[in-house]
């Protein structure tokens, strides 16, 4: 099983840090989050792991020479200029022949990929999206009314919403749909799948943090030993660079 790791973005919610680490290279506990995205993945099964990468590149190719993952084969794809969250599987368009997992950099989550991609291959899918239910804090006073009567207030009530995880398992034929250049959003590409494909969903129960915003990277510290207790096993695997 192949994956896809998106990691070139510049991560400016989270500066200062971001200014000298990248953000899939930041600390959660004892291990970066893109450690324990690899870690997650290859317990399901993955062997082979693109890695999209862009600003400050050759910061993860030097971790990953001095700290390698046993039995991981890790693939680096250089952006040379920003291609946007989709962008970059253009440049991976010849690599698969079997549906592959892509996940955000950024994303913590101790989802069972193997169940994931199995249900992918259940519903025959060209995308399968993983989403999140949230409550979402409002700072208002919230009516409901019948003309000019108002029949009740809730103040300050939590609005549930489902949102798009930042995690997928994609069909290669819908790389075809990625142009060659330029720059390219992952809400263009489900779009265009929703139109003239299968886009289904996986809604996920298991923990999920996206750690891009201040408050909730300090809240992934606290969450850490709790919900990814993961063990590093630092042995060799093999660097490419594919530009």
């Amino acid at each position: 099983m192949k994956a896809v790791v998106m990691a070139g973005g510049l991560g400016m919610r989270l500066r200062p840090l971001t200014s000298v680490i990248p953000k899939p290279m930041l600390p959660v506990g004892d291990r970066s989050i893109l450690e324990i995205i690899l870690l997650n993945l290859k317990s399901a099964g993955v062997d082979t792991v693109y890695i999209a990468v862009n600003y400050m590149s050759e910061y993860f190719k030097a971790h990953f020479e001095k700290h390698p993952i046993d039995g991981l084969d890790i693939i680096f794809s250089n952006e040379l200029e920003p291609l946007g969250t989709a962008g970059p599987l253009g440049l991976l368009r010849d690599n698969f022949e079997e549906p592959f997992l892509v996940v955000n950099g950024d994303i913590l989550t101790n989802l069972d990929f193997s169940k994931f991609y199995q249900f992918f291959l259940d519903e025959k899918a060209d995308i399968l999206v993983g989403t999140k239910k949230l409550f979402l804090p409002t700072n208002y006073g919230v009516i409901s009314s019948m003309g000019t009567d108002i029949l009740s207030i809730e103040e300050k009530p939590q609005i549930e919403t489902e949102i798009v995880a930042g995690i997928y398992c994609l069909s290669p034929n819908v790389l075809n749909y990625i142009p060659r250049v330029g720059f390219y959003q992952m809400n263009e590409l489900l779009q265009k799948v929703l139109e003239i494909g299968k886009l289904k969903k996986y809604l996920i129960s298991d923990y999920w943090l996206d750690i891009g915003h201040m408050e909730n990277y300090e809240q992934a510290q606290k969450d850490i030993n709790e919900y990814l207790p993961i063990s590093i096993n630092t042995a060799q695997y093999k660097s490419k660079l594919v530009s």
